[in-house]
């Protein structure tokens, strides 16, 4: 638990991904809700059971200013 919870501490604003989970969501859940989010993270841990849909994230490409944004 101590690894999760300092994991969520030196954790930064991010924009979310699809599950639209904000980590200010999360370093403020209760006790118990932590407690079962330690136990769902060790089970895939242990498992290796991974569930598809962490596979998953949003990329959006920010062009700078002043440069081609059709040459990647």
């Amino acid at each position: 638990m101590d690894e999760l919870l300092d994991s969520l501490a030196k954790s930064s604003d991010s924009a979310v991904g699809p599950d639209d989970i904000h980590y200010q969501m999360l370093k403020h859940l209760p006790s118990d809700a932590l407690q079962s989010l330690h136990n769902t993270l060790n089970d895939i841990w242990l498992t290796g059971n991974f569930p598809p849909s962490w596979r998953q994230s949003h990329i959006v490409p920010i062009p700078k200013a002043g440069k081609d944004s059709s040459d990647p």
